[in-house]
């Protein structure tokens, strides 16, 4: 579904930048057949995206890959996003670190559509303003994977450090399950919460500007850690929602994320992030977000992080309820 994947054209067209605070903050080129681009030390964004003009229906299983390098020689963060261009609100991503001067390396994401699109839309973001070097692109496809999952969406890293030595742990957070009431939990954004039968339940406040976050925090996971983060998720409202689950280390220099869509009037049930981290993360931060205003109640219970040293990881793995583990 994407045209000019290879940029063998010598042109960028029909892909398009976007930038902030100005155009001019995207720096890009096509060299040898590969897209490079990067961000100004003034930005706050930039991305180059594509609108495929294809509708989707719901519960179609979908796969993009493509193949990226980083000639930087610091480290850098690339997002790719799959997503109605029609409604942004909707949408999978996957999170990817690059080491510096790195070759290009073929990057999978599975995911599926949680509803009807209407028109797909692939974006890649750039995640670090370094004001040089280059992120590098190329083999831009996204395609239907009939027979793929629809409760499951992974995101396939060819650079996955080999798994660190050791047995699993207990649980790493505190008062998970809220017996403690809100204790060691903290609270960000327009949010408005309570606590129902030892439930947490939480929406962004109506008029609010900022998403609604839940963050706990834990002790230090060396790096090249494999682990497994699980938690309760449920929805009284009636309609869906899109819960931002990030894992990241305390000074957000490495981080890793999973989007869960609850349908709207779901009780609670079993959601699991499984991934690994490149570097030392102390302390070890968990955020919630929600982004819809005012619509009833996300809730939360049983969040348990373990570390998982025989995990066999393709990258991050993100299940929805009744997926089918490996």
């Amino acid at each position: 579904m994407i045209t000019n994947g290879t940029f063998a054209t010598g042109a960028l067209s029909p892909w398009t930048t976007s930038a902030a605070p100005t155009a001019a903050d995207l720096v890009t080129r096509i060299q040898s057949n590969v897209l490079e681009f990067y961000r100004t030390t003034t930005s706050t964004s930039g991305a180059i995206s594509q609108n495929t003009g294809v509708a989707i229906p719901a519960l179609t299983p979908l796969e993009a890959r493509l193949s990226i390098g980083n000639s930087s020689a610091v480290r850098k963060r690339l997002t790719v996003t799959l997503e109605d261009a029609n409604d942004p609100t909707r949408l999978q991503n996957c999170v990817f670190w690059l080491p510096a001067s790195s070759t290009l390396k073929t990057f999978i994401v599975r995911t599926y559509t949680p509803g009807a699109w209407g028109n797909l839309k692939l974006t890649l973001s750039e995640g670090t303003a370094t004001g040089s070097g280059w992120l590098r692109v190329d083999n831009v496809e996204v395609r239907q994977q009939p027979g793929g999952s629809i409760s499951a969406t992974t995101c396939t890293d060819p650079n996955i450090p080999t798994a660190a030595s050791g047995t699993d742990a207990a649980n790493l957070f505190s008062n998970g399950d809220f017996s403690n009431g809100v204790n060691g939990w903290y609270f960000g954004g327009d949010i408005t919460y309570q606590l129902t039968a030892g439930v947490l339940e939480f929406y962004k406040t109506v008029g609010g500007a900022a998403n609604a976050t839940v963050v706990n925090t834990t002790a230090q996971l060396n790096a090249a850690s494999r682990f497994e983060l699980t938690l309760d998720l449920g929805n009284s409202s009636a309609t869906a929602k899109r819960i931002t689950v990030i894992l990241n280390d305390g000074d957000w220099t490495d981080s890793q994320t999973c989007n869960f869509w609850l349908p709207g009037n779901t009780a609670l049930a079993r959601h699991t992030m499984r991934t690994f981290n490149y570097t030392t993360w102390n302390p070890v931060h968990v955020s919630i977000f929600e982004s819809v205003s005012g619509q009833a109640w996300t809730q939360l219970d049983n969040v348990d992080l373990r570390r998982r040293s025989t995990l066999n990881l393709v990258g991050t793995e993100c299940y929805q309820p009744g997926a089918a583990l490996p």
